[in-house]
């Protein structure tokens, strides 16, 4: 039996290879996006770990106190600014992630046409390979005829 050849495997791989980089990019921004959370939570952390650690040591000198309203605005700052490129690179994320969708479905489709070829193909093949020993088997029986047929005629 011949092996199955799909005629637009070629546009399949294609598909198949823009699915995958697709995939990498949205990984790419995924993995973006879960540093810019923990550096968030981060910075969400270390605020409060200096409040912790002013409010435990007893000091109470306004120089200290200035810089750590310093430090806290800066933090805020930062926070802010993770929190607008956060939000920038989950709208990227749902762009990328749409457009992997529309990959996938695509390569899907050809994925099933394939699919769908390959067994009408192994079916036919099937037959034909039926049909071919049916008619060896015929063309045996009308052989063995007539040869018995022969040799019943020279006896």
């Amino acid at each position: 039996m011949r092996r199955f050849d799909f005629n637009l495997q070629r546009i399949l791989s294609l598909r198949e290879y823009r699915e995958k980089e697709w995939e990498i990019k949205l990984g790419e921004i995924t993995g973006r996006c879960v540093r810019l959370k923990q550096q968030i939570a981060d910075r969400r952390g270390n605020r409060e770990s200096a409040l912790r650690a002013w409010h435990y040591s007893g000091l109470s000198d306004v120089v200290y106190a200035g810089y750590m309203e310093e430090y806290m605005q800066r933090m805020n700052l930062e926070q802010i600014r993770l929190e607008n490129e956060l939000e920038k690179a989950e709208e990227e994320r749902a762009e990328v992630q749409q457009k992997f969708i529309i990959a996938s479905r695509e390569k899907k489709v050809l994925e099933n046409l394939k699919t769908k070829r390959q067994q009408e193909y192994y079916k036919q093949q099937l037959k034909t390979e039926y049909r071919n020993v049916d008619d060896m088997n015929n063309g045996t029986a009308v052989r063995r005829m007539n040869q018995s047929a022969s040799k019943a005629g020279r006896f």
